[in-house]
């Protein structure tokens, strides 16, 4: 990228850039909001909690094992 020499630009394209900066965030905050209001839909409005702290088996009743030996 080359550099640019602030010192020779004008106070007004100087002030430009600042003003760039927040219209792309706009732009960004706009295209997220967007994906965020389709995720919802995809969930049909519910909340989802995603929790990654244990087993999925976790809480879960498991049938007692069978020993060989049995006769």
């Amino acid at each position: 990228m080359p550099t640019v020499n602030l010192s020779r630009m004008t106070v007004e394209a100087l002030m430009d850039p600042p003003k760039r900066v927040e219209e792309m965030l706009l732009e960004h905050r706009a295209k997220f909001q967007k994906q965020l209001e389709r995720m919802d839909a995809l969930v049909g409005g519910r909340r989802v909690v995603v929790r990654g702290d244990g087993s999925v088996l976790k809480g879960r009743k498991v049938p007692a094992e069978i020993s060989s030996s049995a006769p």
